[in-house]
């Protein structure tokens, strides 16, 4: 308890700092996973560098994701601006394969954050590779 009351407040000073709205063109790249938060257990998980678990986002709106150095996924991805909202903040939206139900995406620095640490939800971060 003492543990997700703490990754919670570390995430809320987080969200305090300048977050930027990212633009395709911002968030292209690959990104290693380095952190899961959330859930209706409050897990976190850390990841060490060189984990293989890769989300790589390409110019040209396809994604791959990998597990272990092993493709997983692959696809089409796209951002809406102001998509979700939450209580009554808006958030930018990454959705996948022409879905209809985007995650909330966030940019800080070389940190990806994709989804949130909210009623039960799960929030991933990717750092830049």
């Amino acid at each position: 308890m003492k543990r997700t009351l703490l990754v919670t407040c570390l995430l809320i000073v987080a969200g305090c700092k300048k977050t930027q709205n990212p633009t395709p063109r911002d968030i292209v790249g690959k990104w290693e996973l380095s952190l899961e938060v959330g859930g209706i257990a409050g897990m976190t998980t850390h990841y060490a560098p060189g984990n293989g678990n890769i989300l790589q986002l390409n110019a040209d709106n396809t994604y791959q994701t990998y597990k272990q150095d092993s493709l997983l996924y692959h696809g089409t991805y796209q951002i809406i601006k102001n998509s979700i909202t939450v209580s009554s903040d808006k958030f930018d939206g990454i959705y996948y394969d022409h879905g209809t139900s985007g995650q909330v995406i966030q940019l800080q620095g070389d940190t990806l954050t994709i989804g949130i640490d909210y009623d039960d939800r799960i929030a991933v971060s990717y750092i830049r590779r």
